[in-house]
């Protein structure tokens, strides 16, 4: 191998090492940005991931259709000491009952 150190140069005369170059580099490349980015702090955004408006969004459509879903089941929960399955109406058995207790 040269003397000269850095990059490709030496790699030339190794096909070993050139082919884990090969395979590796891009590799390394993306971990290397990626790395950069978090610690830039201009460029990465540090706000939960959850916090995003669409997320958020989403979340309140469903919790609405939740509710409008079991109000119109009606008096499901006030079936005495009976859990019923929201889905499919079904009782559960007296142990489901008891463990979930």
């Amino acid at each position: 191998m040269s003397d000269v150190h850095g990059g490709a140069v030496g790699l030339y005369e190794n096909h070993e090492a050139l082919t884990l170059f090969m395979f590796a580099g891009p590799d390394c490349t993306r971990c290397i940005k990626e790395f950069e980015t978090v610690l830039n702090p201009t460029t990465s955004n540090t706000a939960h991931h959850e916090e995003a408006s669409a997320l958020q969004t989403k979340f309140r459509t469903n919790v609405l259709a939740f509710v409008e879903a079991v109000e119109q089941l009606g008096k499901t929960f006030n079936n005495g000491k009976d859990l019923v399955a929201l889905h499919t109406q079904e009782v559960m058995e007296e142990e489901v009952v008891t463990s979930l207790k």
